[in-house]
């Protein structure tokens, strides 16, 4: 389980992430809502430095602005490493 139990409660809270304002800190739940994946898919980004992120009091925050920039990067790694894995 993700070490951040306000993350999942949160998600329901926001109806659209289009709500969620550019210079707004969120959390990891809804950075799973924003890209459409698992809470855990979210946390491994983040964990391993793909999102860049900080924690307070124990609890993963990120910038969301900082997440159109991460999407492009991302999406590049993974077809590199793709290509070098055909």
């Amino acid at each position: 389980m993700i070490d951040d139990n306000e993350d999942s409660e949160n998600v329901n809270k926001v109806e659209k992430i289009e709500d969620i304002k550019d210079d707004e800190i969120i959390t990891v739940g809804e950075v799973a809502a924003y890209f459409k994946v698992s809470e855990l898919d979210a946390l491994k980004l983040v964990e391993d430095g793909e999102i860049p992120a900080f924690k307070i009091v124990g609890h993963w925050r990120i910038n969301k602005s900082e997440l159109a920039k991460c999407m492009d990067k991302i999406k590049r790694c993974r077809r590199e490493k793709n290509r070098e894995n055909s």
